[in-house]
């Protein structure tokens, strides 16, 4: 009888541990009312104590997979079947949603994969074995059998995310963190060709205000937490009624006085419709950091992604955020396989005027594909997919070569600054624009504390972080148009190494990294000497 089920999603250098992966702890809350023991891991893959899981002998495994941690989740689902030779291992998540057939059959470690929303499928499945039923009626699930992959009928959707419970905190108690992830919808009402959210979620469902509210409101009390990231796709969908359910929510944080600082995502277009009144309304509610899905700023890729916003919706979105004092970090796909030089060159025009790429991986980024979404059928008929290769999110060639040798060689430099100085650019993305939208919060507390010490301390490292960031971007960018130049003219590796060593030295970044550290560590200290309240607000982060 299979009673302890095990939930893990195991982090790494590219997966940000200090986010709870919701959707395993929806799962978890959901297993938990009908009755199952259900522990819960989230940890770097090094970090997992493999004691713990011989001491709570799970019966069955679930892990939460993204296309970036198939490495290190399938190492360790390698070293729980060696310890438990009888364990159920099942797979769910992004990955295995899209790539389950390929999963189970090129990896004999997982028995099942679950597809799609996790709830009702893994409990079905754990139902259906319990009870020695037949596998075909589990509708959400792909298995091997007889050396064959079976994909089942998929699940219906949950209409009413009220009906679930609420998802269990375990993971933001034990791993100690300062942010609680809130889901107050699933789905989204765009259809942007290269997004897997239209095949995941399928449609959109949101939460009412008042229980979305009181979600918040339990966690800051229990946990005494103030920092909240809205997981929703596009935050302000639906955007009918004059953004009547935004004003809701927002309204609700208002009248109830909780003191929060809380991020959100938006679609470019959303500034057609909204006026200083509702950003305003937002900013009181405790909106102090957004990501705006920008993806391009040149209308042919915005073409090719399906965007129903233009460049200019992107140039007002982020002018209307940052008036309000809103901290911005913007979604850039920068290379797609259809890039040309010209797209190249006005997307890194704008990204250094916006400041955005002083975020090395906007740069970098290219297209990753999921598979049935209206871009990757595309690729797929242009024949722009790579031949006889095991599925991969960048397995596809760039019709310009010459792009393709520049794609390929940015992302391999900035991850050998990466492994040779401890991912200096990572600390600096995280300080640039995370950190950045609390630490103005922790400004707007200062105030309210009536402390001008403590409200000097904060405005001093805005100011000297936002001077960091403003070298970083202008070298970024300087960097990337020096290489666009170089693979226009004829791609030369040489010539592009001697260009980075000299524009983009690992040494400069690294300097950058312990810079923003030491920033950090004097807003530390000069808080706690100011003004005690802040030692519990800012420990952690």
């Amino acid at each position: 009888m299979i009673k302890k089920i095990l939930l893990m999603a195991v982090n790494n250098d590219r997966v940000n541990g200090a986010w709870e992966e919701i959707g395993i702890c929806y799962i978890a809350s959901y297993l938990r009312k009908k009755g199952y023991e259900v522990k819960l891991i989230q940890k770097q893959e090094k970090e997992i104590d493999f004691d713990i899981i011989r001491e709570f002998k799970p019966d069955v495994v679930g892990f939460d997979i993204y296309e970036v941690s198939v490495a290190s989740s399938f190492r360790v689902a390698k070293k729980i079947r060696e310890l438990f030779p009888e364990v159920i291992l099942a797979a769910g998540g992004p990955y295995p949603t899209y790539c389950h057939e390929e999963l189970l059959m090129k990896e004999p470690l997982f028995h099942y994969c679950i597809r799609g929303e996790g709830e009702y499928v893994f409990w079905e499945l754990l139902e259906t074995l319990n009870h020695n039923k037949c596998l075909k009626e589990v509708k959400g699930i792909t298995y091997i059998q007889n050396q064959n992959a079976i994909v089942n009928r998929p699940q219906e959707l949950i209409g009413a995310l009220s009906t679930l419970p609420l998802p269990a905190r375990d993971i933001l108690r034990d791993n100690n963190l300062k942010v609680a992830m809130i889901s107050t919808s699933r789905g989204c009402y765009a259809a942007c060709s290269f997004c897997s959210n239209q095949l995941f979620w399928k449609k959109w469902r949101g939460r009412d205000a008042v229980s979305i509210v009181d979600e918040i409101q339990e966690i800051a009390e229990k946990y005494d937490i103030f920092s909240f990231n809205f997981t929703d796709a596009s935050f302000e969908d639906p955007s009918i009624d004059n953004y009547s359910r935004l004003r809701s929510i927002a309204n609700e944080l208002i009248g109830r006085q909780l003191d929060i600082a809380f991020h959100a995502d938006f679609r470019a277009e959303f500034q057609r419709n909204a006026d200083d009144e509702l950003i305003s309304l937002l900013f009181k509610a405790g909106l102090r950091g957004v990501y705006i899905g920008i993806e391009a700023f040149n209308d042919e890729d915005l073409r090719v992604y399906t965007k129903i916003a233009t460049v200019e919706d992107n140039c007002k979105v982020i002018e209307m955020f940052r008036k309000h004092n809103i901290s911005t970090s913007c979604g850039i796909i920068n290379f797609n396989p259809y890039s040309t030089f010209d797209r190249l060159h006005e997307n890194i025009k704008y990204m250094k005027q916006y400041g955005i790429a002083g975020n090395i991986e906007k740069i970098t980024n290219r297209y990753r594909m999921y598979k049935e979404t209206k871009l990757y059928e595309r690729m797929q008929k242009d024949g722009l997919l790579n031949a006889g290769e095991v599925f991969s999110e960048v397995g596809y060639n760039f019709l310009d070569e010459n792009i393709g040798e520049l794609a390929d060689y940015v992302t391999e430099y900035i991850e050998g600054i990466n492994e040779k100085f401890n991912f200096p650019f990572v600390v600096i993305n995280n300080f640039s624009e995370n950190y950045i939208s609390v630490v103005r919060h922790f400004y707007i507390k200062a105030q309210k504390y009536g402390n001008e010490k403590s409200s000097n301390v904060i405005m001093d490292f805005i100011n000297a972080s936002e001077a960091l960031k403003q070298v970083i971007n202008d070298a970024n960018a300087n960097w990337f148009y020096n290489l666009l130049k170089l693979a226009e003219s004829g791609w030369n590796k040489g010539t592009a190494r001697e260009i980075s060593e000299k524009m983009l030295a690992p040494e400069f970044i690294n300097d950058l990294a312990n810079q923003y550290k030491n920033l950090s560590k004097k807003l530390y200290i000069g808080l706690i000497r100011s003004d005690k309240r802040f030692v519990d607000i800012i420990d952690g982060f």
